[in-house]
């Protein structure tokens, strides 16, 4: 369950990262959704600490997917406006993107701490359920982010 969590956290912070947008200036589409994440993360990180059984580790799953599945409007504007943002952001992120990307940084490493309170309930069919439906969503929103080639979904046909 620990490294199913601390994957998942880790496709987050990806997202995050190749996903990155500032809130004033050039960037300040960006910006606002790195604050929206911010909220999630941090709504994430209070659910944890009140974690007493496996039903509230679905409620938290279930409400990080919901807080990522409100920004796929915002992400998609950003690939439309942006074109391939893993480019733009990846290797030499804006200086004013720099604040907002450190404070998504140090909310990952508190949620991968928080995250050890679940490890209980990663057995639990119903979290199980919940955790693979995330990853679901995560996969969609790479899907947003990076497509792929004509090419790449043929080869998963065969």
């Amino acid at each position: 369950m620990k490294k199913l969590v601390i994957g998942l956290i880790m496709m987050v912070i990806s997202f995050v990262l190749l996903n990155a947008k500032p809130a004033q200036g050039e960037y300040a589409d960006i910006k606002d959704l790195l604050a929206k994440q911010t909220k999630v993360f941090e709504e994430y990180i209070k659910a944890c600490e009140n974690v007493k059984e496996a039903k509230d580790v679905v409620v938290i799953i279930n409400n990080f997917k919901e807080g990522f599945k409100a920004l796929i409007p915002d992400l998609k504007a950003l690939v439309k406006k942006y074109g391939d943002i893993e480019k733009l952001f990846q290797e030499n992120p804006p200086e004013e993107l720099k604040p907002d990307l450190e404070k998504i940084g140090e909310l990952s490493q508190k949620m991968a701490e928080v995250s050890v309170k679940l490890a209980p309930y990663a057995q639990d069919p119903e979290v199980v359920k919940a955790q693979q439906e995330f990853v679901k969503l995560m996969q969609e929103m790479k899907e947003i982010v990076k497509p792929k080639t004509e090419e790449e979904k043929k080869e998963k046909t065969e």
